[in-house]
């Protein structure tokens, strides 16, 4: 029927309101919005799809007879796309579905299960709802001008089209995008200036948006001026590692006093975190990253030697001191010169010239002892502040000390031990893991590791005696049915 139209009534000249019935106003209420000019009894437009490779079937009650511009659709899709695929409403007859305005769908987008909606345009149905509407690939370029080939390829740039990538290198400043066959496009930060080194991480699934001129960085990595969150302040967050996930930067020893580290490259990159105080978003944490590897040069002789870098736009600079840094968590900062203080409350390191503490993006390393003209031997602080010895099998028998180089850089640390059932024992299954406090609590395996250094802690080795797993009687165990492994973490 045509659209009803109301008027109100007017007793005094004769004329009577609208009535409204009950059947009208169940029929508004089911009412299908396709935006004909009539009324009608329609459900909700969404059912749970049939069909199948890439040809999702539709029924829908009452029957769609036609297709409206504008109109959504919703469905529970019943199997997974492998690629581009169609949609067939009530045998109205297949029409392509796309993404990202007109795109085909490519595998994965809808997964089994899954709810989509889709619009038709007059043409296609386009997919609003998809597992992943980005597009992606890896990156095939270098640092600095990074490239991406995507499928199916794009024509050119859109605006607002988000595309996604996994870098392959570090940036080092500036930088510029290929996306396919079109021109190649510079990538800019939110604020519309240059890329920052280490803006763009090895590794990282970036995501860049044209905004009509440039390509906008999604996200980038906290710089000298941003409030940003970093796992653990004032350390090294990463670097290259040996087998067993320790650092592996230094070499052990080296001719001459100029120290060149190793294994730093745009896959290992070194990155480095230096506090830098708070302020209202948080804290403040500049973010330092070399995709190469660092020279101490000029290293004095016959010294302990603790080496640093500094960090400026991204940019890490070498140097070191004689003086070992000073961790205190207040107070006044040191002004001798080469003496290092860092404020843990204040999270702010200062170094001193002589005559004042100057706050210093400033991070330690590691250390290196020179002698005869040489370096004779280097130590390379944890990353992150952490340590982990990795189990040694068979517990050492009661009165023996076992010691760890934890290199962690401070004293400021808690130690810890762990022991791993290696042969079923009593009720101790094989894997089952205890821990210092239960170790402490059920038989005195073990102290906890006493800090006998800024690199070294020390665990002694109690009695044997042990108690059940379920808290029975105690049992002497078999020293060699164990492993141990001790650890140490910093409290800053």
């Amino acid at each position: 029927m045509s659209k009803q139209t109301f008027i109100d009534g007017n007793p005094s000249l004769g004329i009577l309101g609208s009535i409204v019935t009950a059947a009208f106003l169940n029929a508004l209420n089911n009412h299908r919005h396709t935006g004909r000019d009539i009324d009608g009894d329609g459900a909700l437009d969404y059912a749970v799809s049939t069909g199948s490779a890439n040809a999702y079937v539709l029924t829908l009650s009452p029957a769609l007879d036609a297709f409206i511009n504008g109109m959504p659709i919703i469905f529970k899709a019943n199997f997974t796309n492998t690629g581009a695929a169609t949609i067939n409403i009530n045998g109205l007859g297949a029409k392509t579905m796309k993404k990202n305005f007109n795109q085909d769908l490519v595998a994965d987008d809808i997964q089994s299960g899954q709810i989509v909606m889709a619009i038709y345009d007059g043409t296609n149905f386009q997919v609003l709802l998809v597992k992943n509407n980005f597009f992606y690939a890896a990156d095939t370029g270098a640092a600095n001008a990074y490239a991406a080939a995507y499928t199916p390829a794009l024509t050119a740039h859109v605006i607002g089209l988000p595309l996604r990538f996994l870098s392959a290198h570090v940036n080092t400043g500036a930088s510029t995008f290929a996306v396919n066959a079109l021109a190649v496009v510079a990538i800019k930060r939110l604020d519309g200036t240059a890329l920052q080194a280490g803006d763009i991480p090895s590794g990282g699934m970036i995501t860049v948006v044209y905004d009509g001129t440039n390509y906008q960085l999604e996200s980038v990595l906290p710089s000298a001026s941003t409030g940003a969150y970093s796992s653990v302040r004032q350390t090294v967050l990463g670097g290259p590692v040996d087998t067993s996930g320790l650092p592996s930067f230094f070499p052990a020893s080296a001719s001459g006093l100029n120290l060149a580290s190793q294994n730093i490259t745009s896959s290992a990159p070194f990155v480095v975190s230096a506090a830098n105080g708070n302020n209202a978003s948080g804290e403040v944490n500049n973010i330092g990253i070399s995709t190469a590897n660092l020279t101490w040069a000029s290293l004095t002789n016959s010294a302990t030697l603790f080496l640093y870098v500094t960090i400026a736009n991204g940019v890490l600079t070498t140097g070191f001191t004689a003086l070992a840094p000073i961790y205190q968590w207040g107070g006044t900062p040191s002004n001798t010169n080469g003496q290092a203080t860092y404020n843990i409350q204040a999270g702010t390191m200062y170094l001193g010239n002589g005559s004042a503490a100057v706050q210093t993006k400033l991070v330690f390393v590691g250390e290196a002892v020179t002698s005869g003209g040489n370096i004779t031997s280097t130590v390379m602080y944890a990353y992150n502040g952490r340590y982990n010895s990795g189990y040694t099998n068979t517990i050492p028998s009661s009165g023996t000390t076992v010691s760890k180089n934890h290199n962690i850089g401070t004293r400021l640390i808690t130690t810890g031990f762990r022991l791993k059932c290696l042969t079923a024992e009593q009720d101790w299954s094989v894997g089952d893991i205890v821990t210092s406090q239960t170790a402490i609590n059920v038989g005195q395996i073990a102290t906890i590791p006493a800090i006998t250094s800024h690199k070294t802690m020390v665990m002694g080795m109690g009695t044997t005696i042990w108690e059940l797993k379920a808290g029975a009687n105690g049992w002497t165990l078999t020293l060699a049915n164990w492993a141990y492994e001790m650890t140490a973490r910093r409290e800053f």
